[in-house]
């Protein structure tokens, strides 16, 4: 498909209905414009979680929310790059993993929050 073709076609020919999903669903076609803007996103997103590795040196990085969900592969590519990038005294320890509550992470932490 030519660059952007299926991207509008599933926004309806609307520019103000271009969502996240709708890239997704238009990369998963391989519409060539939402493969690069998926690939680009797919950077940023390493880029931030290294910056947190480096700020926090956390022991786990935890990564949920519907883009984790929707593209797949996210997750072992954070962790992948994490571990090639990062300075290793900061990405040796660190646990990259999938989030386990999904949708439901922001009710069950504001229940516990709420009870704690």
């Amino acid at each position: 498909p030519e660059a952007g073709q299926v991207l509008l076609d599933l926004a309806d020919g609307n520019l103000q209905k271009v969502s996240a999903k709708i890239i997704v669903d238009a990369s998963n076609a391989n519409d060539p414009l939402a493969v690069s803007l998926i690939e680009k996103m797919k950077k940023a997103f390493l880029a931030g979680a290294i910056s947190i590795v480096h700020a926090f040196n956390p022991c786990r990085l935890i990564i949920g929310g519907g883009l984790a969900e929707a593209i797949p592969g996210l997750v072992k590519y954070v962790e992948r790059g994490v571990k090639e990038k990062a300075l290793k005294a900061a990405s040796d320890p660190v646990q990259v993993l999938p989030a386990f509550l999904k949708q439901g992470a922001g009710v069950i932490g504001a229940a516990a929050f709420a009870l704690g």
